[in-house]
């Protein structure tokens, strides 16, 4: 808003005129400072609007289509300021510059003294007081006027506000230059029902014909487009052409297309650059106020929330990369320090932050040897190890039967009552014997 207030103080004091009712709003972006971020009329004009409504100025908005806007400064600060009264032709009227009367039926020259039959007789007046000022110099109480020209779509707007105001902005290609005689070349080569249309109708065809070779399609491309089968009768062929072309051509061609391309390639690489530069100004102004240690700090901290979040820290591939990803890493945190601790100075601000964020310090290491511990016995091991008890009774001690088709460890109260089990059962039943019967024991303790 001040951008803007200062514009129309430009337009208005500045030219000296407390008031301006032919206003374009891109005027008042035309009065940014280099380097500023340009504005859109839209946005313009809710900032007249908003100054407007805080009593700084007057402002009334265009209204129909090629209106102009109109400014001027609010009454409450024109006390005792009257604006000095205008001819026709823009001149200041002075109180001794009284216009001569006229009679009724005349009509000369508008201010002309010489043939005007009521001031020929007259002696002249002296050259001061035909000056639109009195003075020995002329005073200049407004500029140039503004071109209604220079607001064109295809003007250059001013350099970005991180560029450098020395470059040239350039936009983006729109069109391409056509060579000297191609519309008459394609003209030339169309069908006859192009050729033989009226004139007003071949002047209408040329104009759509070299707006498809400002577009960057090739001669051959156009004749190709419009020469295609025809219907049998064509009324229309101005029609017929308009909408072949936009149908099949109603976009960018060839040699345009690269050139679209190539500048949208210059102007990402430009954007990167500018980035770059905003990231290295910030982290040096950082680094200034908090120290390297602390940015040090400022971008492992930002390391290890990335890798919590992410779960895995891209580490870059080239130390410029590297470089790059710390210094955005240490605005990022001094960003959200400001963010957490407003009102503070940036370096008490970071350290609040990384004491909040920062994990606690890791206990020391001591290189102490500890006392080796109590030696364990067998059966302590055969405790411990779930192996070297018995399938049957889970007791300690426990022999591993190799003889058995599975060894599994058995103890001997097991063993021999599986022994008597398997002796009465084979009294009764001596097809089988006492290593079956185990060994179907064990399996079934096993599984």
């Amino acid at each position: 808003m001040l951008l803007v207030l200062n514009a129309v103080l430009a337009l208005l004091v500045g030219c000296k005129r407390i008031g301006d009712d032919q206003l374009r709003l891109n005027q008042i972006s035309y009065q940014f400072p280099a380097g500023a971020r340009w504005l859109t009329p839209t946005t313009v004009g809710r900032l007249l609007a908003k100054l407007a409504g805080l009593e700084l100025i007057t402002y009334q908005c265009a209204r129909g289509r090629g209106g102009c806007a109109q400014i001027a400064i609010h009454p409450a600060f024109l006390d005792g300021i009257r604006e000095l009264q205008r001819d026709s032709a823009g001149r200041v009227v002075t109180e001794n510059s009284t216009p001569c009367p006229r009679p009724a039926g005349w009509r000369g020259g508008s201010g002309s003294a010489e043939n005007c039959p009521l001031c020929a007789g007259s002696p002249p007046k002296p050259k001061a007081s035909l000056d639109p000022v009195v003075g020995a110099e002329n005073v200049n109480f407004s500029a140039e006027r503004f071109l209604i020209e220079d607001l064109s779509p295809k003007t250059p707007l001013p350099p970005a506000a991180d560029g450098p105001v020395s470059d040239p902005h350039q936009t983006r290609p729109s069109e391409v230059a056509v060579a000297p005689g191609a519309v008459a070349a394609v003209l030339a080569a169309l069908p006859d029902c192009y050729r033989t249309a009226p004139t007003p109708l071949r002047w209408h065809i040329g104009a759509a014909v070299k707006r498809q070779l400002a577009l960057g399609w090739a001669h051959e491309q156009i004749v190709a487009t419009l020469a295609a089968p025809l219907p049998d009768q064509v009324r229309t062929p101005l029609m017929l052409a308009r909408w072949r072309l936009a149908k099949n051509q109603g976009w960018a061609g060839p040699r345009l297309r690269r050139l679209q391309q190539a500048w949208d390639r210059a102007h990402a690489a430009a954007q990167r650059a500018r980035h770059a530069n905003q990231q290295a100004r910030a982290y040096t102004a950082v680094i200034a106020e908090v120290g390297p240690v602390a940015g040090r700090r400022m971008a492992e901290c930002a390391g290890r929330q990335a890798s919590a979040v992410l779960g895995v820290w891209a580490q870059p591939s080239t130390p410029a990369e590297q470089r790059a990803t710390e210094q955005a890493a240490v605005v990022q945190v001094a960003r959200m320090a400001r963010r957490d601790h407003p009102g503070q100075p940036l370096r008490d601000a970071v350290t609040a932050w990384l004491a909040a964020h920062q994990p606690p310090p890791a206990p020391a290491t001591s290189n102490t040897v500890t006392a080796p511990g109590p030696v364990l016995t067998v059966a302590d091991l055969i405790t411990a190890t779930p192996a070297g008890r018995c399938v049957q009774c889970r007791s300690v001690g426990a022999i591993t039967r190799g003889d058995l088709p599975i060894p599994v460890p058995v103890c001997e109260d097991c063993w021999q009552d599986a022994v008597c089990e398997d002796a009465c059962q084979q009294e009764s039943d001596p097809t089988q014997a006492t290593a079956a019967g185990v060994e179907a024991r064990g399996r079934r303790e096993a599984c």
